[in-house]
């Protein structure tokens, strides 16, 4: 009990470790939430809907959460078993940064920018 423990807290770490230098290369600090007003929330926003749905899913999503996600899943799996082939250690990796980070950054675009449709559609 005491090495899964271990292993899934060494995961965590390496996880949001990534989180925070990858919010620091976005110029995006880890308490920005908290510390923004609105103006600095909307300007946010524009430099996402300027950047497109794709290089944000990519940005945010894949190499943001995805990686993160994907790096604390793979240490925690070596941590606790050991590296039994590095080839399926890294496709571990790759498969659950891509389809993690994907996931997120689509329905986050989907949440943060959804733009009015018209009723009924077509019109």
């Amino acid at each position: 009990m005491l090495a899964f423990v271990a292993s899934f807290s060494l995961g965590l770490l390496v996880g949001f470790l990534w989180l925070l230098l990858w919010g620091i290369a976005l110029r995006t600090p880890l308490l920005v939430w908290f510390m923004r007003t609105p103006e600095e929330r909307a300007k946010r926003q524009q430099r996402f809907m300027r950047m497109g749905r794709v290089r944000y899913v990519l940005l945010v999503g894949i190499l943001g959460r995805g990686l993160a996600f994907g790096l604390g899943m793979t240490i925690a799996g070596i941590a606790d078993d050991g590296v039994a082939s590095w080839g399926r250690t890294i496709a571990k990796l790759i498969i659950l940064s891509l389809f993690w980070g994907g996931y997120y950054g689509s329905t986050s675009w989907d949440m943060h920018f959804r733009s009015e449709v018209p009723f009924p559609p077509g019109q």
